[in-house]
């Protein structure tokens, strides 16, 4: 039997079926944007098996086949460094990444691919905070191994405009040739307007030397070698610089993953410079933008009304937590989100925001500020301790203005919450049992007309057929983080093999146009449920 309940903006459905049935279950999880990261050692079945052998694949119930997919498994040291995988077999060092898009429907144990010897195969289930569920399939020793495209590319290259470059879905980002310092970032078509938005990242630490004031900066670390492992979900890029301070120096492992939508940028921990005399009163992080980021605007929990960007002289230095907190800043250029962590130094921590296109001579970069963010760790006296944190950038499509704080929020509590991942190895049988109450033949989402929807010229046709009365069913609209955006109740019975459809202006229950992008629209009718993509266009 089957039960559906409705909890907040989401559905979760449950099935209860005897063992020894088998039929499909509809992928419901709508999230695009984070990434799937297990540790292979959760994941029992595939402990201690051989890599290479396995090949990912996701199912589509409505075409009944398995296409290959995206998959990646990288090695890890105890201190989150990446290797390249030395001993071909999936351990308590290893981590598989995949991307949730990926995922697919749940396949009956009779459906399997051709060219695979073994009768057996491994399931991953993953699960969002909200109990949408998709699954993906690892099948052993697949011949002709199937060619697969990248979510995600690296072009070390030479010293030319876009050497040393990420290639994501929503952006790229442009390191310095020779330094290899992030230095240039773009939100993608359709995302964005493919400019670069960004001056540099940069990294203060503020104190004196008796009664002599002193700054050091991003420029003063010397730069000694790039690292890097590209698979087609994650790139993986290790810059170690050296930063030198009287008779000392101090090594500075950073580790940037790449993924299709955003990057994790990850200063191992290192201690903060101890050297006689010298009195640290803040250290601070920030990503600066440049002046094609003027019209965006700024937001954060503290500046839920946003703060236009356009270089005349604002700053704020607000009071903010330890640990996770985010800020956006979004326009026609497209968005960016950072989450960032903040460290636990000192006794005081603030964000801090500047926007002044006024020349600063003791700045890096192009020597102004045009919504530079990000966060500072102060001290009354002086910090101690050890330094390290990280920050996950999203690249993402314009929220409008009345979203962003639901939008901060949500990306916040999926990286607070993150995904779960079951793994079952399974055997292949030769007949299945189709539960035919929970898979009627006529059950039907149609395709919507036309998709694309472009949003300023009429409306978008969504239509179902049901194979049985039903009472009650509807149409819910989700974005791609799973907020439901708009909603269509079929109120009493509606007759058996009856068909449906509604027009849909592409505007959120609450009459605002919804921003361009990816939307999924799902039909829930009794203990049915059927999921499809639109993408919304201007």
């Amino acid at each position: 039997m089957s039960k559906i309940f409705t909890t907040g903006r989401y559905v979760l459905v449950s099935l209860f079926v005897s063992s020894s049935v088998s039929f499909s279950q509809t992928k419901t999880l709508a999230q695009v944007y984070e990434p799937v990261i297990a540790n292979a050692e959760t994941l029992t079945p595939l402990f201690m098996t051989s890599i290479a052998s396995y090949t990912a694949y996701a199912y589509d119930a409505d075409l009944d086949s398995f296409t290959p997919i995206p998959f990646q498994i990288d090695e890890v040291t105890p201190d989150g460094r990446f290797l390249v995988e030395t001993d071909g077999v999936a351990d308590s060092s290893d981590q598989v990444a995949f991307m949730p898009e990926s995922a697919g429907d749940r396949a009956p144990k009779d459906k399997w691919i051709a060219g695979t010897p073994s009768n057996k195969r491994i399931e991953l289930a993953v699960t969002n905070n909200a109990g949408q569920t998709g699954w993906i399939y690892l099948f052993s020793n697949v011949s002709p191994v199937p060619t697969v495209n990248a979510l995600v590319s690296y072009d070390r290259g030479t010293v030319t405009a876009f050497a040393d470059t990420v290639f994501g879905k929503s952006y790229t980002a442009v390191h310095d040739p020779v330094t290899g310092w992030y230095t240039d970032m773009r939100v993608a078509a359709p995302f964005g307007n493919a400019n670069d938005l960004i001056d540099r990242r940069k990294i203060r630490i503020v104190g004196s030397i008796s009664i002599l004031p002193i700054t050091l900066t991003e420029d003063v670390v010397t730069f000694e070698s790039i690292r890097q492992i590209a698979g087609p979900v994650r790139v993986l890029r290790e810059l170690t610089g050296k930063l030198t301070f009287g008779n000392d120096t101090f090594t500075l492992p950073i580790v940037t993953q790449y993924f299709p939508y955003s990057n994790v940028f990850r200063l191992e921990n290192v201690p903060v410079p101890d050297v006689s005399g010298f009195t640290i009163r803040e250290i601070r992080q920030t990503l600066d933008f440049n002046e094609n980021a003027v019209g965006m605007s700024f937001y954060n929990p503290q500046n839920a009304g946003g703060l236009l960007i356009n270089g005349t002289d604002d700053t704020k230095s607000d009071a903010i937590d330890t640990g996770l907190n985010w800020y956006m800043v979004t326009g026609d250029q497209g968005t960016v989100l950072v989450l960032m962590g903040v460290p636990s130094l000192g006794d005081q921590k603030k964000l801090y925001y500047k926007d002044n296109s006024g020349v600063d001579q003791n700045d890096t970069g192009d020597k102004k500020s045009y919504g530079e963010a990000g966060w500072s760790v102060q001290s009354a006296t002086t910090i101690t301790g050890t330094l390290g944190f990280d920050l996950t950038t999203y690249f993402l499509s314009k929220v409008e203005a009345a979203q962003t704080s639901a939008t901060g929020e949500q990306f916040k509590s999926n990286a607070l919450t993150p995904y779960q991942v079951a793994a079952e190895e399974q055997e292949r049988t030769s007949t299945a049992v189709t539960d035919n109450r929970n898979q009627p033949a006529n059950f039907v989402l149609d395709d919507a007309q036309p998709n694309p929807f472009w949003q300023l010229r009429g409306s978008v046709r969504l239509s179902f057929s049901l194979p049985q009365s039903i009472t009650s069913p509807s149409l819910r609209i989700y974005n791609l983080i799973g907020q439901e955006v708009a909603r269509f109740d079929f109120k009493g019975v509606q007759a058996a093999g009856s068909k449906h459809q509604v027009q849909w202006d592409g505007r959120a229950a609450n009459g605002q146009m919804l921003p361009a992008g990816i939307y999924f629209y799902q039909l829930q009718a009794g203990t049915q449920v059927a999921t499809k993509k639109l993408i919304i266009i201007r």
